[in-house]
């Protein structure tokens, strides 16, 4: 809120009153979340109207701004609690009426009397408002962004010279001309509108969305907001200003407008900074006291910080161990690991069991050497695992393969060697 005009520049005041308008919340409350880049500003930005403060260090004035006690030189984060429609249930006090409508005695002379003269014929401050409104909307003003330079007289050079401006000429001159008529007014600096970013779900805003609007105090509502700059460019309501005026963008940011897969890569670098930012940087000393409080220690005293470390380092290590215990266990054998096990249970009958180091076919070999008369179905047998277990694999028929591998396997006769005919020799017959 700026109260303060010497005829050229608005300024804030603080602490000229020192009591809180009463108000009347209408509507449901907003809950939500503030990421404040440094800004080297006091200022700690809310919606509309903040119910309270949302820190210690960070006051909530006497006209509802939040204003820490230094300025804002590393990212902050806070929630908040706002409402966007009031009102107040007590007249403006005495001190708070001399400072909007106060006005340098000297300064802007043709808007004074413009004020009178529209003032003259309204039956009331809600008429005044409107009769100004329509001056202005009538009156051939236009929106730039770089107007011409005003003079010492800055009000009366824009409304009867330049005519031509951006929010902070119209508000400027909207409260003067109240001020002027004995309306209390004041210029009120924020933002409209800003950047939705849906990856993370979260409203971006930059200084090119700041906007300057005023508010009247009316009896039986208070402060009222009234946005002068929206009855000459309503446009500026509805669209952004880079998107109403994109020559005042940089090339680079023109080029990042103009293609929608360059809007989204920003969108997503922007999502993973906010992250990062939420995470990892603002994970001071005091989110770390929240973390464990909610973890139910209540104490940041060494001993109950060792034993919580203690318990976390130990669930951390019995995570590890079952996390290794499940990669070290055996699964379970395969149909077809399995009809092998049979074929080398068989074969173990007939031949010497085939070592922990052998492979199919270095078993084949041991086995036909003991018995060379099964050579074919041995080395058939063997050599078809070998295929379906390390060959290229064939999805479509790997199921009736390994099937037919183990009917196979079970169809295997083994015969014993024959015996081979005694030498022994019998003494004929004395």
């Amino acid at each position: 809120m700026l109260h303060a005009f010497d005829g050229y520049t608005w300024r804030r005041v603080p602490g000229v009153s020192a009591v809180r308008q009463p108000l009347e919340y209408l509507g449901p409350p907003y809950h939500y979340r503030v990421a404040l880049e440094p800004s080297r500003l006091r200022s700690w930005f809310a919606l509309d109207t903040p119910a309270r403060s949302p820190d210690a260090s960070v006051l909530l004035t006497y006209d509802y701004q939040l204003l820490a006690t230094a300025p804002v030189s590393a990212p902050v984060a806070f929630e908040a609690l706002s409402y966007t429609h009031t009102r107040a249930t007590q007249p403006l006090d005495d001190a708070a009426w001399r400072q909007d409508t106060a006005l340098p005695a000297a300064a802007n002379p043709r808007s004074r009397a413009l004020a009178l003269a529209l003032r003259r014929p309204a039956p009331s401050d809600a008429a005044y408002v409107r009769a100004v409104l329509e001056y202005l909307r009538t009156g051939g003003f236009a929106y730039s962004v770089t107007p011409e330079r005003l003079g010492a007289d800055a009000v009366d050079d824009f409304l009867f010279s330049t005519r031509e401006g951006f929010c902070g000429h119209y508000a400027s001159a909207f409260v003067t001309l109240m001020r002027a008529a004995g309306v209390p007014a004041r210029v009120v600096t924020g933002y409209l509108g800003g950047e939705w970013n849906p990856i993370g779900g979260y409203l971006v805003v930059r200084q090119s969305d700041a906007h300057a609007w005023a508010e009247v105090w009316l009896s039986g509502s208070g402060w009222t907001r009234v946005d002068p700059t929206a009855v000459v460019a309503p446009e500026r309501l509805r669209r952004g200003i880079r998107d109403l005026l994109p020559d005042a963008l940089s090339a680079p940011e023109r080029l990042l407008r103009a293609s929608a897969w360059l809007t989204r890569l920003g969108q997503r670098w922007d999502a993973a900074n906010t992250w990062w930012s939420e995470h990892v940087v603002q994970f001071d000393f005091p989110v770390q006291l929240a973390l464990i409080a909610r973890l139910g220690v209540r104490s940041p005293e060494a001993r109950y910080l060792g034993w919580g470390f203690m318990l976390a380092l130990c669930g951390w290590l019995a995570l590890i161990a079952w996390h290794v215990g499940r990669s070290v266990r055996a699964a379970p054998p395969d149909a077809l690991a399995r009809a092998y096990a049979r074929l080398c249970r068989k074969l173990a009958r007939i031949a010497p069991p085939r070592a922990a180091h052998q492979g199919p076919m270095s078993f084949a070999d041991a086995v036909i050497a003991r018995r060379p008369d099964l050579r074919d179905p041995v080395h058939a047998l063997l050599a078809r695992y070998a295929e379906l277990r390390f060959g290229p694999p064939v999805p479509a028929t790997r199921t009736r393969d390994i099937a037919e591998f183990r009917r196979a396997v079970a169809r295997l006769q083994l015969p014993r060697a024959a015996r081979r005919p005694s030498t022994a020799h019998n003494p004929a017959p004395g």
